[in-house]
């Protein structure tokens, strides 16, 4: 359904977002490098990562009760982006787990990667 003047200022209200604007551009910027483009997405010297033109994902957040974080579990389905070290050794990235203290990227076929949260 489109938004039309006549409905306009009857949806929900939501706050605004403060301090994310950076954040959310390097999110696109990098899933951009990684979906669309034919080189895909440089690591460092000697990892690519790259993709079809979409993800397919399940995101869940498990249930926790308390002072316990949250965390965010994204599982990935078919067709997986690509992960190319050293361009002989490669996986499928399969998921991400984000914490508040760490990112985790599951790959199939190499070891999993934690890219810890500074701040």
């Amino acid at each position: 359904m489109k938004v039309t003047d006549e409905y306009a200022g009857l949806g929900p209200k939501l706050p605004d977002i403060e301090d994310a604007r950076e954040t959310i551009n390097t999110v696109a910027r990098t899933l951009n490098d990684v979906l669309n483009s034919d080189k895909g997405l440089q690591v460092g010297k000697r990892v690519r990562i790259s993709g079809e033109s979409k993800i397919l994902a399940t995101i869940t957040v498990p249930a926790v009760s308390g002072a316990v974080p949250p965390e965010i579990h994204i599982e990935l389905d078919k067709p997986l982006p690509r992960v190319n070290l050293a361009g002989w050794l490669k996986g499928d990235i399969t998921g991400v787990k984000i914490t508040e203290t760490a990112v985790h990227v599951l790959i199939d076929g190499l070891p999993d990667v934690e890219i810890k949260v500074i701040s």
